[in-house]
């Protein structure tokens, strides 16, 4: 009888709650029996007699066979981090800096988290002094940025702030490694697709579908009737006609396209063949205070994703998250750590899920930016609502990326769901689309 044939991962069916905190045992849709084991990160797929005979003896290791056993000495680096061990001041950068250069957006998007991009306040610009200040404080300190998110509101309304921008990084020789922009690329002079090629900004669309329902979600402020999907479709041709390239395109899924029955598959679709861009991020609208809220069922339940052919940065991590036996599995999103949002007037917050008086951390215009007693505060907050213990022997230890805006939002209970669930679905993805055939190569 052949036991085994070793892989690298795999994911676990709830239901049968076949699990213990050490192993997943499953059978995907497509017939493929495998154990994943969490310690050792490796996975192995099973013949139906070795999987029935686990089923049996799951939950006694003395009966697990030998290569089982053996694979569990070599275990992952797991390893319950405090939030706020290594902030951006001590490791001298900053994974990402968000600046929201406008509170003001062109648009009225339905589901907009920001509400119209103004996030609650009057719209207003961000000054010259807050810009120079943020990046003289940055040189002062010796950080440099990883990734430059140039945002809004809609950042095309403030190319004078952009400018002044790069102005100050090459005033303060601050080290910035790319740029980037997420755009509803609307509005778009000559001018600005010259600058944007020139400084290489690896621009992010958004972009919720065919014509039909983008025009639903995504409308002018003060033009309803105006199609935005053909004033984006326009403008990504004028683009590209002038040697610019889309880096991808960014979705918003919500009931309206369920009641359409528009799934996931069909937007990724139709952008790939409208467009010819692969890269296509969905987001699912997160929020229970809002109508377009989807159900959690739905979350992540699209079949292309984990396709070998097009895996996507976000699929190479959640890749060497379950498999890389070297990398240490952080619980916490390290928005407010080495992430960092700063909003039009100059305050400081974690993420721009995020922007509210509560959770400020300081103000650039400040000596100091980062607000000592605030800080503390906000760090106190994110680690009372993690749970070390229930953590540590999670299933999905291995998986879980903690968000404080989810878990504002869901019960503990819900995003642990999620998580495991999400586990079991990617690991199925990971094994019926064939990644374990180049698995030695995605491991970095």
């Amino acid at each position: 009888m052949e036991l085994f044939t070793e892989m690298s991962e795999l994911y676990i069916n709830e239901e049968i709650n076949m699990y213990t905190n050490k192993y997943v045992l499953n059978e995907t849709s497509q017939g493929n029996r495998y154990l994943y084991s969490v310690d050792a990160k490796k996975i192995f797929q099973l013949d139906e007699e070795t999987y029935k005979y686990l089923e049996k003896n799951i939950n006694n290791e003395m009966m697990l066979p030998e290569v089982i056993k053996v694979n569990q000495e070599d275990k992952s680096c797991f390893e319950y981090i405090e939030f706020s061990d290594k902030n951006f001041l001590t490791i001298k950068e900053l994974s990402k800096l968000v600046l929201v250069l406008t509170n003001d957006c062109n648009l009225n998007c339905s589901y907009c988290y920001a509400d119209g991009g103004s996030y609650g306040f009057k719209p207003e610009y961000m000054s010259h002094q807050v810009i120079d200040q943020l990046f003289r404080f940055l040189s002062e300190n010796e950080i440099s940025v990883k990734n430059l998110m140039l945002f809004g509101g809609e950042p095309l309304l403030a190319m004078e702030q952009i400018n002044d921008v790069m102005d100050s990084i090459q005033k303060y020789k601050v080290g910035i490694n790319q740029y980037l922009m997420v755009t509803n690329f609307t509005i778009l002079t000559d001018e600005e697709i010259d600058f944007l090629i020139n400084k290489n900004v690896h621009i992010t669309v958004s972009l919720d579908g065919n014509k039909i329902i983008n025009d639903q979600l995504r409308k002018y402020k003060f033009n309803k009737n105006k199609s935005t999907f053909d004033e984006v479709k326009k403008n990504i041709n004028r683009f590209r006609t002038a040697g610019g390239a889309i880096e991808s395109i960014e979705s918003t899924y919500t009931k309206k396209h369920e009641m359409l029955n528009i799934s996931k598959n069909d937007v990724i679709n139709y952008i790939k063949n409208e467009f010819q861009i692969e890269n296509i991020l969905i987001y699912d609208v997160i929020d229970k205070k809002r109508n377009d809220d989807i159900s959690f069922t739905e979350l992540r339940n699209d079949e292309n994703f984990l396709d070998c052919e097009h895996l996507h940065p976000n699929d190479l991590k959640c890749i060497n998250k379950l498999f890389n036996i070297s990398q240490h599995n952080y619980q916490i999103c390290e928005a407010g750590n080495t992430i960092l949002t700063i909003l039009s007037n100059g305050e400081v917050y974690p993420c721009q899920l995020l922007i509210n008086s509560k959770f400020s951390l300081g103000n650039v215009t400040e000596p100091f930016i980062l607000n000592k007693e605030k800080t503390k505060k906000y760090n106190t907050m994110v680690n009372s609502l993690h749970s070390k213990k229930e953590c540590e022997n999670c299933i999905a230890r291995n998986y879980c990326t903690y968000c404080l805006y989810f878990k504002l939002n869901y019960s503990s209970q819900e995003l642990c769901n999620l998580m495991r669930n999400g586990m079991i679905q990617d690991l199925d993805h990971i094994i019926d689309n064939r990644v374990l055939e180049r698995l030695d190569e995605l491991i970095r």
